[in-house]
């Protein structure tokens, strides 16, 4: 979509403003109302990019990429238990997640899990082994275990 684009290059206030329009045009499509909720986290916005995906939940409890994007902004603000029940929900309803896979790594670490980060960073690359987030973020985590 042309909010995505415009997401996608930076330019985040024009994209609000066309995913907003999207969505008050068609406030069924949960798509463009997580890409909405994914613009504003974008943009710093934490209380509306939450109440975004709240919204999708409340319409799909298991839309995985509502569970994930609220996971990541809940990593972003450092609530890392609701970032991982968020993200291991996302996980549960969609286990391809690579995306969701390397956030919950990231969680498990900042919550001093470091050997549940590696799993879940290992399980990430047993999915998409060409993933460099999840090779980069593996490596250091084992680099730190040696040392």
């Amino acid at each position: 979509s042309l909010g995505t684009m415009l997401q996608e290059a930076g330019r985040m206030d024009r994209a609000v403003q066309v995913l907003e329009a999207a969505v008050g045009m068609n406030a069924q499509d949960l798509e463009a109302r997580s890409r909405l909720g994914a613009t504003y986290a974008e943009m710093g916005r934490i209380a509306d990019a939450e109440r975004v995906f709240r919204a999708v939940l409340a319409e799909d409890p298991q839309s995985p990429e509502a569970l994930t994007n609220l996971g990541v902004l809940y990593l972003r603000t450092n609530r890392l238990e609701e970032a991982t029940a968020s993200l291991r929900q996302a996980l549960a309803a969609d286990p391809s997640l690579t995306g969701a896979s390397n956030a919950l790594a990231v969680a498990l670490a900042r919550s001093g899990d470091l050997s549940g980060a590696v799993d879940q960073w290992r399980r990430g690359i047993d999915k998409q082994p060409d993933n460099p987030d999840l090779l980069y973020n593996l490596g250091t985590a084992l680099l730190t275990l040696q040392f």
